[in-house]
């Protein structure tokens, strides 16, 4: 299986798995901290950047960490939820044919692997509408 990121059009609906601030601030953190041992945690401008750190490397991290895992998108997209926009570490999504189908190309154990690494709990991934 290729390792390089797809190239698609842009997708209308993903489908994956919605990440918590509280995910985002947990990596977030991690990957600060190992950059800059003596980060503020209680900056509330600097645990912004580390989310941000996060919603940029996260999906990278998470190929490398989680044996057969197929991400369709390597960057996390904003999707409607009932609460708002949030960040989606992206399966799979409707930008192509093949993209679509890319749900079969996680098994539910690599699945069960990715839930638990994330810390999301029983949380499953679901079909959300994609914004610009």
């Amino acid at each position: 299986m290729s390792k390089s990121p797809p190239s698609a059009p842009a997708p209308t609906r993903a489908y994956g798995l919605v990440l918590t601030d509280e995910c985002l601030t947990r990596f977030g953190l991690i990957m600060r901290d190992h950059v800059n041992p003596h980060f503020n945690h209680t900056n509330e401008s600097q645990r912004q950047v580390a989310m941000n750190i996060a919603t940029q490397k996260l999906p990278l991290v998470c190929m490398i960490t989680i044996d057969g895992l197929f991400l369709s998108r390597w960057k996390t997209h904003l999707v409607r939820t009932k609460n708002g926009l949030r960040y989606m570490l992206v399966l799979a999504d409707n930008g192509s044919k093949e993209l679509e189908a890319a749900i079969a190309k996680t098994s539910p154990e690599a699945l069960d692997s990715l839930v638990r690494f994330l810390g999301m709990g029983d949380v499953r991934p679901a079909w959300y509408r994609v914004d610009e």
